[in-house]
């Protein structure tokens, strides 16, 4: 990728979306949109990061090992290949198969 399309792209990425006022909403937050949104940035606050810790605690009291984000041996597919034994991937998302095109790889 040529250094002008990289900071072209750069520059697109930094709008990502526009308030209701109609204002950008920049990737780098200004001062008052910091203060707006600070709760959202405390992950050890989100429902969601709760949650996850009580499994985590759960699973590893009981030699649970993480099932989430486990490494692929190989790409991923609608099967996939986890510590040398072949299981059903129910969470791909490589739709079209092209996740080891070579086009795409390149």
């Amino acid at each position: 990728m040529s250094t002008d399309l990289k900071t072209r792209l750069m520059r697109r990425m930094q709008t990502v979306v526009k308030s209701p006022q109609g204002q950008p909403v920049t990737a780098v937050p200004s001062a008052s949109q910091s203060a707006r949104y600070a709760r959202f940035t405390r992950v050890a606050s989100l429902p969601g990061f709760v949650e996850f810790q009580v499994y985590a605690a759960a699973a590893k009291r009981f030699g649970i090992d993480n099932p989430y984000f486990r490494a692929h041996d190989a790409i991923a597919g609608a099967t996939s290949v986890i510590d040398g034994r072949e299981v059903i991937n129910f969470s791909s998302y490589n739709y079209l198969d092209l996740n080891g095109h070579p086009h795409v790889t390149e």
